[in-house]
């Protein structure tokens, strides 16, 4: 049987994820990422796949991978969201804002700013909170009121 190239890796890791075969992905992934370390596109499905399969510690560890494989901001900003999303999860706040922040100063998105947003409800900081809300306001503002209607209303 021949070699799977980087393509071909990346083509089944979107069947796996279009099909919600999170387990799969996972496992495949971690082949993946073997074959490939140098690969951000590699670590960052990976990390998707382990966030998906409650492996937020991997996911965290590998989407950080990503994000200093990362060469162009887009993929800066990817990175960055799913290992921010799985350090929420783990409750490491800090280390999660640390990296959202580095990005927000070149690249931002409605994703980033409500994960800043949540963050900084986290660690009991409105200020900036509000601050956050009211970039994805101006970018949003149905995303912003429906945030903040879910944040109210506790869901």
């Amino acid at each position: 049987m021949a070699e799977l190239g980087k393509n071909a890796y990346i083509k089944q890791m979107i069947i796996y994820f279009g099909n919600q075969d999170y387990q799969v992905a996972y496992t495949f992934g971690k082949e993946f990422a073997q074959k490939f370390p140098d690969e951000m596109v590699a670590h960052f499905f990976l990390a998707k796949a382990a966030y998906w399969t409650g492996n937020h510690q991997e996911a965290a560890s590998e989407g950080r991978k990503a994000f200093n494989l990362s060469t162009v901001p887009e993929d800066m900003l990817a990175t960055a969201i799913i290992a921010g999303t799985a350090y929420y999860e783990l409750r490491e706040y800090s280390k999660g804002l640390e990296m959202l922040n580095g990005i927000s100063k070149n690249k931002t998105s409605e994703e980033l700013e409500t994960l800043l947003f949540l963050f900084n409800l986290a660690i009991k900081d409105e200020k900036a909170a509000l601050v956050h809300v009211e970039k994805l306001y101006k970018m949003n503002k149905k995303t912003a009121e429906d945030l903040m209607l879910k944040v109210i209303g506790g869901k």
